[in-house]
């Protein structure tokens, strides 16, 4: 939320655009975000986690990233991670782009729409245009740890790091409607000055808006996107949450139209986790007894975080209404020194509540369906229905389809 509203003054002039780009301070925050969403998502656990093509943690790889450089070599490694990231205008609708999200239209099946996926706001993807292309400052120190307490950070910088703490754990991402917040803090008219939102006059009422809310009565001026009353910001979210939350998953297990992958794109991943390290698998990974082989096999696996809410849809979004309290958190525990494979710092779910979970997924049960099958959901859902009985399988592991299609597929066992 915090970048999103920096965009949004920065887009209407309350604040500057940097003078100077600076890897530490405008870069690296963003690939910290993808290597930080191993932790809730498994492909991205795979891309941007340990031992993964883009480890964006891994000190070599960030010191090559650091390097502003405008021979060949080095402004050729900028430029391809530059074009990995989604570009409405050139490459919107494609869903192998970076970020790895859904966007506000997001709908199934897929909208005609280069929205149905996300891309980062204009201000970042020009801070990432003028890094790719050498502009950029080279301060990246590996040496430095980052402040961990207010009283750290020097004091003309204390206010801005207030602001930046609450706003940086509130979600933006895909307005749809979202997670704390929606689509009206995008608009500058909400606001008094940079992060400070515009409060409506106890002796000016917002006026009652009958039984139907247009746009054009939310947009004009003295409208419901200027001055806020408590409770305002909240109000354009879903009710329950709690059952928006549970239907808003990722990927093939989401069953959100054309299977392109079975863990992306995603939704909030950071606040709604996908997949998730277990308590047990992170006991393997760390035990310094068990084989290399084991640990390592333990670690690269993930569960998925709703596994307990049930398989029938009305059944998960009762459960996550009535034991929400018994799904895991994911907390931060101490990992393994000096392993490539093994991180230092690991992120584990805590044991769920859950009286009989599901056990974790270990890869993707291959289904191929004979001639026809195909034809109509219902007699799908029934093979389906029958091969999770038959191998005591959940029926969200198995990938179906033609089995030229569905070589394509990883982690397939």
């Amino acid at each position: 939320m915090h970048d999103l509203l920096y965009h949004t003054f920065v887009q209407d002039g309350r604040l500057p655009f940097p003078h100077e780009i600076s890897f530490s301070r405008h870069i690296l925050p963003i690939f910290q975000r993808l290597g930080g969403l191993q932790w809730v998502n498994h492909a991205y656990a795979v891309q941007f986690g340990s031992g993964g093509r883009f480890n964006f943690l891994e000190e070599n790889l960030l010191r090559q990233l650091a390097n502003n450089s405008r021979e060949a070599a080095a402004t050729e490694v900028r430029l391809q991670i530059f074009n990995m990231f989604r570009d409405y205008e050139r490459d919107g609708r494609a869903p192998m782009l970076w970020p790895w999200e859904y966007g506000d239209a997001m709908d199934v099946p897929p909208a005609p729409t280069p929205r149905q996926n996300l891309e980062l706001s204009a201000t970042q993807y020009q801070f990432l245009q003028k890094w790719s292309n050498g502009d950029f400052i080279s301060d990246w120190d590996p040496a430095v740890t980052p402040a961990n307490t207010l009283e750290a950070v020097p004091l003309f910088e204390q206010p801005e790091m207030l602001d930046k703490a609450a706003l940086s754990f509130c979600l933006a991402d895909a307005f749809h409607p979202g997670c704390e917040l929606t689509w009206p803090m995008r608009h500058s008219t909400l606001y008094t000055s940079p992060f400070r939102v515009r409060h409506r006059d106890p002796k000016d009422p917002e006026p009652n808006y009958g039984s139907r809310l247009t746009q054009q009565m939310v947009l004009k001026p003295n409208g419901a996107l200027y001055g806020q009353n408590p409770g305002a910001l909240t109000r354009w979210m879903a009710v329950p949450w709690q059952t928006d939350t549970a239907s808003c998953r990722s990927g093939y297990y989401a069953g959100y139209g054309p299977k392109y992958d079975p863990y992306v794109p995603t939704f909030w991943p950071a606040r709604v986790p996908n997949h998730v390290l277990t308590e047990d698998d992170y006991n393997i990974a760390v035990d310094n007894s068990q084989p290399r082989e084991k640990r390592i096999a333990a670690f690269a696996r993930r569960a998925v975080w709703l596994r307990g809410l049930g398989k029938n849809y009305l059944d998960a979004i009762e459960n996550m209404i009535d034991e929400f309290g018994k799904l895991g958190v994911v907390e931060v525990r101490e990992g393994v020194a000096n392993d490539p494979l093994l991180p230092d710092v690991m992120l584990v779910e805590s044991k769920p509540g859950f009286s009989v979970p599901s056990p974790p997924l270990q890869g993707l049960m291959l289904l191929h369906l004979a001639e026809g099958t195909l034809e109509s959901e219902e007699s799908t859902a029934i093979a389906v229905s029958e091969a999770a009985e038959a191998t005591g399988h959940a029926e969200e592991e198995f990938i179906v389809g033609p089995i030229d299609k569905i070589r394509r597929f990883r982690n397939i066992q």
